[in-house]
């Protein structure tokens, strides 16, 4: 490539990026001041927060009281930093963040847990910014069964229910960590489109977390978005340290399967939390390998922080990506889903 090439392919990536609605469906970051400074150096419109509890002296990570003080956290960091980051409860926030310079962050639950078998506190969240929820984490839960499980029988006569809840409320239904046969039950039962937020190919990584071709293309044909992860473990066959460039493989086995338009970006960064995952979540060693050395929790070369996000769209153009493409990937498909699910 010439240098003029060059220079006309970085300007190119640049205006894409910065007119786009960029949309990281999963996210966990400790927001203080190097969350800022990567929000607006990977210029973020909206994060899913991931409202999940990092204190080992509670016995469920995922527990009401705390998820509800959490919650509470983050609307009083929200008030603190109204100038930087707002709740978002509809489509409009996020066009209002976008066109204030602002990030939007909704809520995000990565298991029904804290709901217990209460209607009463879907509600409660809903008002409080719960915008996806995810039907189970790695295990089996009240719901269904989650990827870890050798015995996947579905989704239960209560997850059913949820879904259904979650469908008149106007809460978007992730089935990320499901196993197969609960993905693909809650892709049918969904009234809605439903969302994988982080849900990289199997065919690329060969695990259970990850998801089958069968679930993308199910997902897909009922409107859904296949959101693509810079987690290590899940990114390649385990025969190299992982970069961007899995990323991208992972974009363009969707792409062909089921269609650019269906593919969303989750990607599921931690930053701040990086000691602190491991042991508390119980993590399956096997599962996760590569994603933990020496204590510290690893990263993708190339996109470790949402201040790199820049650097995605550049590679994407360098797979021949248009621009429509990589506006819809980048947070434009989300945003029509969404337009769909949220009331």
């Amino acid at each position: 490539m010439t240098a003029e090439a060059a220079d006309a392919t970085s300007e190119r990536a640049a205006k894409v990026h910065q007119e786009a609605i960029v949309f990281d469906a999963v996210n966990r970051a400790v927001i203080d001041d190097g969350f800022f400074r990567d929000v607006r150096n990977g210029n973020i419109s909206v994060l899913g927060r991931t409202i999940l509890v990092s204190d080992p002296a509670v016995f469920s990570p995922f527990g009401f009281q705390e998820s509800l003080r959490l919650v509470a956290e983050l609307h009083e960091l929200a008030a603190q930093h109204a100038d930087k980051m707002l709740i978002v409860r509809g489509i409009d926030d996020i066009e209002l963040a976008k066109s204030t310079g602002r990030v939007g962050i909704y809520v995000y639950f990565q298991s029904p847990e804290p709901l217990a078998r209460y209607p009463w506190r879907l509600t409660l969240f809903y008002e409080l910014g719960l915008r996806i929820l995810q039907m189970t984490y790695n295990e089996r839960e009240l719901t269904g069964d989650g990827c870890f499980e050798k015995n996947d029988g579905g989704l239960s006569i209560y997850g059913r229910a949820l879904i259904k809840h979650c469908n008149e409320l106007g809460i978007a239904v992730d089935a990320s960590h499901c196993g197969d046969r609960t993905t693909l039950e809650t892709i049918e039962e969904s009234a809605a489109p439903v969302l994988l937020t982080h849900g990289n190919s199997r065919m690329i990584c060969p695990k259970p977390r990850c998801k089958t071709d069968e679930a993308v293309k199910a997902c897909a044909a009922r409107g859904g978005v296949i959101g693509v992860q810079a987690f290590p473990p899940f990114m390649n066959d385990g025969s190299h340290p992982p970069t961007i460039e899995d990323v991208l493989d992972h974009v363009d086995h969707y792409a062909e399967l089921v269609g650019s338009e269906h593919i969303g970006l989750g990607l599921d960064l931690v930053t701040g939390h990086e000691n602190d995952d491991f042991k508390l979540l119980r993590y399956d060693p096997n599962m996760y390998k590569g994603a933990w050395v020496g204590g510290v929790q690893q990263t993708v070369a190339g996109l470790s922080t949402l201040g790199e996000m820049p650097r995605l769209t550049e590679a994407l153009i360098a797979r021949g990506y248009s621009d429509k493409d990589i506006t819809g990937i980048l947070g434009g498909n989300y945003i029509r889903v969404l337009h769909e699910i949220w009331k």
